[in-house]
């Protein structure tokens, strides 16, 4: 048989009690999950650039023919001069190799706008890779960054080989 007590629930006490403690798990862990955040835009970002710069890479290969990845113009399907690829890159064939989207030329991907918070600094404003996927007077190296600043930033190094690695 259950018997049950007038005093079910919780004093006021303890309520306070629970409400602090609670508070100060909140104040130690709020912080620690933003930098979690943080952290997973950058690599996310950084991933989506290196699988669109190996997708360029592949396509030229394939096509047999020149395919280029450039900073995109804000919600154009051309090529863009500033300095940030915050505005996305378009990977598209450039058989000219004259770094612009002409006419009978394929536009192979399109990446929107990347997150406000975050930039993507890179030398050139683009890259063209050859039929045999080289990509010769190209190289650099690519910054993601945020507001923490350079500690906190991702780098990808390209070689006149077409090949990305970690810098």
């Amino acid at each position: 048989m259950i018997q049950y007590s007038e005093t079910n629930g919780f004093s006021l006490i303890e309520l306070i009690a629970a409400l602090a403690i609670a508070a100060i798990l909140l104040t130690i862990g709020v912080p620690g999950f933003q930098s979690i955040v943080q952290n997973n835009k950058l690599a996310t970002t950084i991933n989506h650039l290196v699988s669109d710069l190996h997708l360029a890479r592949m396509a030229a290969i394939k096509r047999n023919d020149s395919v280029t990845i450039c900073k995109r113009k804000i919600a154009d399907t051309d090529c863009s001069r500033e300095s940030n690829w915050g505005n996305g890159w378009i990977v598209f064939q450039d058989s000219n190799r004259n770094g612009s989207v002409d006419a009978g030329e394929d536009v192979i991907r399109i990446k929107s706008e990347i997150d406000s918070e975050l930039t993507i600094h890179f030398p050139r404003r683009r890259i063209t890779y050859t039929s045999q996927g080289f990509a010769y007077g190209f190289t650099g190296t690519f910054v993601i960054s945020d507001s923490r600043g350079a500690s906190y930033a991702k780098k990808r190094v390209l070689s006149n080989t077409g090949r990305i690695r970690i810098g």
